[in-house]
């Protein structure tokens, strides 16, 4: 049986330049829209010769693990000896009052589970590693080797929200808040004509009183 840990050079360290490629799609029911990761402008040729750049290739879905890990704070060197879990964020915000094809990803990238970088080594788990059994028999006795595996986890979290005016909803608003002010008319007469001490003034104030005064009409 063949252990190193931690192997001197890492294992992983050939994986730096391993590439990543993500699909993703998201669907807005309300709205009748359904947008995909592939956006206008990425096709096969695109894809063939690009990698994610924040800056210069923000929509690409390809992405190198190195970057990954650099982009999420944490160094290549350590991740490869002890593991670790890095949370791709896919982040759909949409404004749909525009044309759908303005309606695209921004991707986001942050460690999990503590950085291993860190020089505090009393945490209790850095990196990011599990356990699995591989059972045999050997002289007609069942037996299991016990293997702890280190590796670079990836959790892809996607959240959507998307926004459209509509005048209903809008009149709709409107026509509550009128109702609400006509409502406190009445409420504040209420209060002002039968609770409060000074009723009689406030009822003085706001009704005049006026006398009748018959015509008589005199014909010769």
């Amino acid at each position: 049986m063949f252990y190193c840990f931690p192997c001197s050079p890492a294992l992983l360290m050939s994986a730096e330049n391993y590439t990543l490629f993500i699909k993703n799609s998201v669907t807005f029911p309300a709205y009748g829209v359904k947008r995909s990761n592939l956006v206008e402008g990425i096709d096969n040729q695109y894809i063939k010769s690009c990698v994610y750049d924040p800056t210069t290739s923000p929509l690409c879905p390809i992405f190198r693990l190195g970057d990954l890990v650099q982009l999420s704070g944490f160094n290549f060197a350590t991740i490869a000896k002890v593991g670790g879990a890095i949370g791709i964020v896919i982040d759909w915000t949409c404004n749909l009052d525009y044309d759908q094809s303005e309606c695209k990803p921004v991707y986001t990238f942050h460690g999990l589970y503590g950085n291993p970088n860190e020089i505090d080594m009393a945490r209790a788990s850095v990196g990011y590693n599990f356990r699995y059994a591989k059972h045999y028999m050997e002289d007609k006795q069942e037996k299991r080797t016990l293997l702890k595996v280190f590796g670079i986890r990836f959790d892809i979290i996607v959240r959507s929200v998307a926004r459209k005016f509509d005048i209903i909803p809008t009149l709709t608003a409107i026509g509550s808040g009128v109702g609400i002010f006509g409502v406190a008319t009445v409420v504040c007469d209420l209060i002002l004509l039968y609770l409060l001490p000074k009723r009689e003034f406030y009822n003085n104030m706001k009704f005049k009183v006026t006398e009748t005064v018959e015509q008589v009409s005199l014909s010769f």
